[in-house]
């Protein structure tokens, strides 16, 4: 089969393909299904390439983020309704804390901090996938983390 490096768009259109008809659980597999379709691709190029069509792994096997169309806590306005969105809670710093959430819900829970009223919360920024929740103080950051954690471990 011919080499077809040269072509990154219908490489991408390939990894499209595959990563929609079939489970695709490692990059690995993925650069073997290229290769049997005649790519020539390296692994740092096949990260590049699913960075930047929004590619990742969800629930172990690699999607399109940008087709997923997940249920979203957007219509929740109470910490307990978003738990089950928590993935991760870490502090950055004294009074910032990140946490990650699947794809495309990093705004909706934002938003249901945001409205919990709680002193604790100075405000939200939300990505796609990870939220920067601001705190009053380093005490406000320790209580914050020590309720969603909990929230998260019911959740």
């Amino acid at each position: 089969m011919a080499n077809r490096t040269d072509s990154w768009t219908d490489r991408y259109e390939a990894i499209l393909e595959i990563v929609k008809a079939a489970p695709v659980r490692s990059q690995h597999e993925l650069m073997e299904l290229l290769v049997a379709r005649g790519f020539d691709v390296t692994q740092s190029t096949l990260s590049r390439d699913l960075r930047e069509l929004r590619v990742a792994k969800v629930g172990g096997c690699y999607v399109q983020t940008d087709t997923l169309v997940a249920p979203s806590p957007a219509s929740t306005s109470t910490l307990a309704d978003i738990a089950e969105y928590l993935e991760s809670i870490r502090e950055a710093g004294p009074n910032l804390l990140v946490v990650k959430t699947p794809p495309g819900h990093a705004s909706a829970v934002a938003r249901a901090v945001d409205d919990s009223g709680l002193q604790e919360v100075v405000g939200t920024v939300a990505g796609d996938d990870t939220i920067f929740i601001a705190t009053a103080d380093k005490a406000a950051q320790s209580r914050f983390a020590a309720l969603l954690r909990a929230l998260g471990e019911k959740g």
